[in-house]
């Protein structure tokens, strides 16, 4: 459902009227996520976006054990473990452009979020799946910021943004034993407030 939404609003980009419209494109480095949005400017004071982070962690450890076995031998036994995570977040927003002095200009920036996450462990490079738990998880997230930019000229800004983010997980999982004909349910529900800092640099082409 949220790949159906972000390609919807992809359409709704790609058939505007390019006669109107200027594309505007920025990246926003960082010490963490690292982002980029392509959008429109289809007046001088509002720019739709659409915009893309990505991250993936990857672990691996070892453990060897080493024991006297019942024939007073010396057996070494090695355990291998392997996991790893990826985190897409594409998003949809746009930036409204309020007042204008000489080369700066103050903006609001709204955006919504849909975090897509899928991982896998291994043990002895055994995939252990965990489609169940990730099929039944949901997050959205979203950005409320007030940002400046300076026009260096009329295709090239630096800006700066401070806002607040939102983040929502849900999950619910079940545990079934069927010797004992019992069924445990789990349900999470994550919330997050934090504010941020973004610095921008934009192109309008």
């Amino acid at each position: 459902m949220k790949i159906k939404m972000f390609l919807l609003i992809i359409a709704l980009f790609a058939s505007s009227n390019y006669a109107y419209s200027q594309f505007a494109f920025g990246v926003s480095p960082s010490l963490g996520f690292n982002s980029a949005y392509l959008g429109y400017k289809v007046s001088d004071d509002f720019v739709p976006f659409i915009g893309f982070q990505m991250a993936k962690l990857s672990s691996s450890s070892i453990n060897t054990y080493t024991y006297r076995d019942f024939n007073d031998e010396m057996v070494t036994d090695v355990n291998k473990y392997d996991a790893s995570a990826t985190l897409l977040v594409p998003n949809i927003g746009a930036k409204y452009f309020m007042m204008q002095r000489k080369k700066l200009k103050t903006y609001l920036s709204l955006s919504i979020a849909f975090p897509i996450i899928s991982g896998e462990d291994k043990n002895n490079n055994q995939p252990i799946e965990y489609d169940d738990i990730l099929s039944n998880t949901s997050m959205i997230g979203s950005e409320l910021g007030f940002g400046v930019e300076y026009f260096v000229d009329e295709n090239f800004t630096i800006g700066g943004e401070f806002g607040i983010r939102y983040l929502n997980l849900n999950s619910t999982y079940e545990n079934e034993d069927l010797d004992f004909e019992e069924i445990d349910k789990y349900e999470y529900d994550f919330n997050l407030m934090p504010t941020y800092t973004r610095i921008s640099l934009n192109y309008y082409f």
